[in-house]
Formats: C-alpha cells, structure tokens, sequence
C-alpha cells in the first residue's frame, strides 16, 4: 500500500488560504455581530473581534480603507455590520475577516430606504437644476434656522459682520439632531417666509451620519423644495450629501461658507456700483456725442442748401478741377522731357557711333590711297616718264628715237633723249 504525502503545514496552509480566498461567496460578505476587544495600532490599523451568541470571528481594517469605510468611533460593545472580504494571516495560520466597511447595524437598511426615497424626489423633479432660485446679491435680511448656541452661529456672524454690518441676521433657534428635529427646522422655514426674509440659511456643524439623519427627512425636504425664499444648506457632511442638501437652491460645505454666499462683502458691492455708474455714464455720454454729430450733420447739411455755400462749393470744385488740370498738365511736360532727353541721349549716341564707324573708314581709305600713291613710290626709288606736252609715257610705242622726255623723281626731274628703243623680249 502506498505510503500518503505528507504535507508541511506552510503547504497545507496556503492550500487553506487559496480555497478561501478563491470561494466566490466569501467576497464582498456582510457579516453581522457585537465588537469586542477593539485594538488601533501605531499606524491606524484596527483589529477587533465581532461575535454572536455562537461563535467569534477575528477581524481587521486597515488604515487606507478607514477614510472611505468607517465614519463613526469604533467601541467595544456596539453591534454591527462588517462588509469585506475572507482572508487567511498565513503566519499565525487564522482566518479573518478583512473589513472594507463598517456600519452599525440597522444603518444599513435607513440607506436604502434613504436611497429609494431619493429615487422618489429626484422622479418628482424636486433636485432639478431649473427649480433652484438664485441666491440674492444684496440681501437686506437673512433668516439662519440652526441651534441658539455654537460654532455655527457665530462662525456666520462673524463671516457676516466682516462682509457687511448692515444685513440684519435673524436667528430662529432649532433643534438639529434627534427625532422633533426635523418639525422644528420646517417651522423656522415658515416662520421666515412669514417675515419675507432674503435668504434662509439651514444647517449645523457636522457630526456622524446619525446626528445628521433629521436632514433626510421627507417633509423637511419637501419645505424646502416649496419654500419661496432661496434657502442655503450648509449641513457640513462632505461625504454624505442629505435630502436637504439636494432640494436647497445652494448646497455648502461649511456654515462660513454659506454666510459667504449670502452676504456679499460690501467693497464689492461699492466696486459693482462705481461700475455700474460709470457704465451709466459712458451711456449718456454716448447718447450726447451722436446727438451732437447729429446735430452737427442737421446744420451743416442746412448750410449746404444756401446760395452762399453752393458758390463756394463750386469755387471748391474749380480749384480742385485747376489743381488736378495744373498737375496733369505738368505731368504730361514732364513726361515730353523726359522723351526728349531720352531721344536727345540716343541721338547723340547713334551720331557718337556714325561717326566713329565713318572715321575708321577714313582712315581705312586713307591708308589704302596712301598705299597706292605715286609719291610714294617715287619714295621707293621709282620715277615716271612725261613727254614735252606733259602726257605720262605708259608705253615704248608712244615714243621716238631722238624725242626729248621729262623724267619725274620724287626730289625734282630730269631732262632726257631717247638714244636707243628697246622692245621687251616675250
């Protein structure tokens, strides 16, 4: 028979841990139970446990998840309601439950009726954006529905005076926390419409999702969607908004925060003022400058109709027709000028180069008659032959034997007989 594997525990361990881990079920659980041995370490992790008249279970929560998941103080003996997931803490070998969220119990179930009730409004268009009336900007009265004492009422006093000390503030004092708060807000809202105050301020200094429950109710958020008056709520939960807060004409965060809103801080005020008187006056100022050209044109389109400025109109239009004929006139003899300098440059260009072209043929000429002159050869040693009539002798046959000739050199001529006719053999 074969001999069974064994196992370390580390193996079957993590074999435990995977089972759990991986087990659908055991995600996103809701677990129920009363709290006890409650621990917060140096970095903000709780460990507590949960049990019921059966078993007991080990849980824990870490920091990170604290900010989102938990909003009350945890204590020994509180029921509640964990949801998180199973996991199993491999060194000690223990499963725990690994909380996401933290309620107390029957929160829960007031979420989702809050939730179908706010389904409910928001169908009857109680949180649209078109039925919020705006805030007024400068508001004579501002009716606060809060308690007579604390931190809210004097943090909108005191915001208000610094604002502007002369809005009257009007407190009606109300309970903001229990089971008749929500009557008594709803008669502070009426009290106030029955003043005809400006603006409604409605809240309190925060507190857990409990101390603000009054908020949520259905009647409180209906006075407020019907109230004629724009009301502020400044409930001062960030992270959970109430009923209130979705029908008021203006949700803030903090009860400063809405006397900001409701009384506008007087320099600014003033500021908007001088504005709008000088927008008022470059207005009026405009108005009177188109008067004045219109009256201007009126009268200078009057004058124009008279027998006075018709004639000078006309002179206007001689002097303008004389200048523009004066300077076409002058344009044109400038233009002749320029033509005539510019055909007197090419005339004498075209005479410079005829008469250069016609010496160099002087010249060719010259040398060539030259080169053909009698003179010259005479120069060279030649001389011609003339007869006593002082004919050229071109040939033997024009003279005879005993005949006197002239012989012509190039210094003078000789006087000569003809001895001796010598015909030219060939």
């Amino acid at each position: 028979m074969a001999e069974k594997k064994i196992f370390s525990v580390l193996e079957i361990t993590r074999y435990i841990k995977s089972r759990l881990e991986g087990d659908f079920a055991l995600r996103n659980v809701r677990i129920s139970g009363e709290v006890s041995d409650c621990k917060e370490d140096k970095k903000g992790h709780l460990y507590f446990t949960i049990k019921d008249d059966g078993a007991v279970m080990g849980c824990a929560m870490w920091s990170a998840k604290r900010i989102s998941g938990l909003d009350f103080k945890l204590e020994t003996g509180q029921h509640i309601v964990v949801t998180g997931n199973i996991g199993v803490y491999e060194k000690w070998g223990d499963y725990k439950l690994y909380a996401d969220k933290i309620e107390k119990e029957g929160v829960g179930k007031l979420f989702e009726e809050l939730e179908k009730l706010k389904q409910k409004l928001k169908a009857e268009g109680l949180f649209d954006e078109a039925h919020k009336k705006p805030i007024p900007k400068y508001p004579k009265k501002i009716g606060i529905i809060t308690s007579r004492t604390g931190a809210v009422i004097e943090d909108i006093k005191r915001t208000a005076r610094e604002a502007n000390a002369y809005v009257q503030l009007l407190l009606y004092p109300a309970t903001v926390q229990g089971a008749e708060a929500a009557a008594t807000l709803i008669k502070g809202i009426k009290r106030f419409e029955k003043e005809g105050v400006d603006t409604i301020i409605i809240g309190r200094g925060g507190g857990s999702i409990e101390d603000l429950w009054c908020f949520n109710d259905e009647r409180l958020a209906r006075a407020v969607y019907n109230c004629s008056i724009p009301i502020i709520s400044a409930v001062g939960h960030q992270t959970d908004r109430t009923l209130v807060d979705e029908v008021s004409d203006l949700s803030v965060a903090t009860p400063t925060a809405a006397a900001m809103n409701a009384v506008p801080k007087l320099e600014l005020a003033f500021g908007e003022l001088d504005a709008y008187k000088d927008s008022i006056a470059n207005k009026f100022q405009l108005k009177i400058d188109r008067m004045k050209a219109w009256l201007d044109k009126t009268d200078f389109s009057i004058r124009r109709q008279s027998p006075e400025m018709k004639l000078k109109e006309v002179g206007r239009q001689l002097d303008n027709y004389s200048a523009n004929f004066n300077r076409n006139i002058a344009a044109k003899l400038d233009n002749y000028d320029r033509l005539l300098l510019n055909n007197k440059q090419m005339l004498e260009r075209l005479m410079r180069a005829s008469y250069e072209s016609v010496n160099k043929r002087f010249i060719s000429l010259t040398a060539e008659i030259e080169g053909k002159s009698p003179m010259k050869r005479l120069l060279g040693g030649y001389s011609y032959v003339e007869n006593e009539a002082g004919e050229n002798v071109r040939s033997i046959k024009a003279v005879k034997t005993g005949e006197r000739l002239n012989l012509v050199l190039s210094d003078g001529s000789l006087k000569a007989r003809v001895e001796e006719i010598n015909k030219k053999n060939g």
